[in-house]
């Protein structure tokens, strides 16, 4: 998966990532070389490369897959079966087995399962994240930084409710899994 400086920057990337990403290329500006997103994922990181997404067109069933995978690593965390089934409504979907409308009536049952817990006393920021991790899988237009986020967020806030002296060994171990992920999937598509 490639793109390139130029549309990079059209986007407007923040000025650390990009001083990063520029110096790892030894280059002072952009231009229109074809960029790898394995190089932007082994100068930035896992967050920038997922953020480069959005100047990548097409790619939209690697995205939804992508995103339901980093949802699956977290799975453990849903305990809503709407939520769970819609994993699996995503994946079909990318998959070109199921239609818009279908896609739609599980976004719509996913929204009525957030709003329902936003609107009651006990809704956790795990139950949030979760929430948000699902929206993230059936969306329109799926951004696997969102996906990636809600799911470090879900481990996070769950580690710090359960144990909090493990929190940044289950973000770090979630985000590790993520770039792996990620990088497997780059491997598979360069």
């Amino acid at each position: 998966m490639y793109t390139t400086l130029n549309d990079i920057r059209a986007f407007n990337p923040c000025k650390e990532g990009w001083k990063t990403l520029l110096k790892s290329l030894g280059k002072t500006k952009a231009d229109d070389e074809p960029l790898s997103l394995l190089q932007v994922l082994s100068s930035n990181g896992l967050s920038d490369t997922l953020w480069c997404f959005g100047v990548v067109d097409d790619f939209e069933k690697e995205k939804r897959l992508l995103a339901v995978a980093f949802a699956r690593e977290v799975q453990h965390l849903i305990k809503d079966e709407t939520l769970l089934s819609a994993l699996d409504v995503a994946e079909r979907y990318a998959y070109g087995l199921l239609t818009e409308q279908e896609l739609a009536r599980t976004q719509d049952a996913v929204y009525a399962v957030t709003v329902k817990a936003w609107g009651t006393e006990v809704t956790s920021e795990p139950a949030n994240s979760i929430g948000f991790l699902v929206e993230a899988c059936v969306e329109d237009h799926v951004y696997p930084l969102d996906a990636a986020s809600a799911a470090q967020d879900a481990v996070w806030f769950h580690a710090l409710s359960t144990d909090h002296k493990n929190s940044v060994d289950a973000l770090d171990r979630v985000q590790e899994k993520q770039q792996g992920l990620l990088r497997s999937m780059l491997e598979r598509l360069t």
